[in-house]
């Protein structure tokens, strides 16, 4: 094992962003090779869409109640698509990738995530373009001054369409 990945004992991927994360992808996966680690890949729902869905458009108690477990539903489909292509590049690359979906507000998410890392730990953050769908935005600076994990920020560039 090369000298400089002695400490590296996790590397956390936050998926959001599929399929426009080629650049983060070569990252996580270059360096879980190099300090033969696995990969954790982490899809956030954002809890924010709640909020959205209100009873403006929708008066009846049953029929919103449907409409969030259906469109949530799709959210969490969303996220097995692009975590199953992760974790199977990764058995192509000979690498073993841990799947998680989370849902909840997703900086308190991401903050708790590199606390759980500490110091020996990366986490990988896609910068995707403003008009990725499934971008989280986050702010890397408040990030990075909260917590003692190293990020590695990945700039990618949008080349996939949004199929919906």
């Amino acid at each position: 094992m090369k000298e400089g990945f002695k400490l590296l004992q996790e590397i956390l991927l936050l998926a959001n962003g599929y399929p426009n994360l080629e650049q983060s992808q070569k990252a996580a996966f270059s360096l879980a090779q190099t300090a033969r680690r696995e990969i954790t890949a982490l899809y956030i729902i954002n809890s924010a869409w709640d909020d959205i869905l209100g009873d403006e458009w929708i008066s009846d108690g049953k029929t919103l109640k449907e409409f969030k477990f259906y469109f949530e539903a799709g959210l969490r489909r969303r996220a097995e698509t692009a975590l199953e292509d992760i974790r199977s590049k990764g058995t192509e690359n000979n690498i073993k990738v841990h799947v998680t979906i989370q849902k909840g507000n997703p900086e308190k998410l991401i903050l708790s995530a590199c606390t759980k890392l500490g110091t020996e730990g990366v986490f990988i953050l896609p910068l995707l373009p403003k008009s990725a769908g499934e971008r989280i935005k986050v702010n890397a600076k408040k990030l990075v001054n909260k917590t003692s994990c190293p990020i590695l920020l990945v700039p990618e560039l949008k080349k996939h369409q949004d199929n919906n």
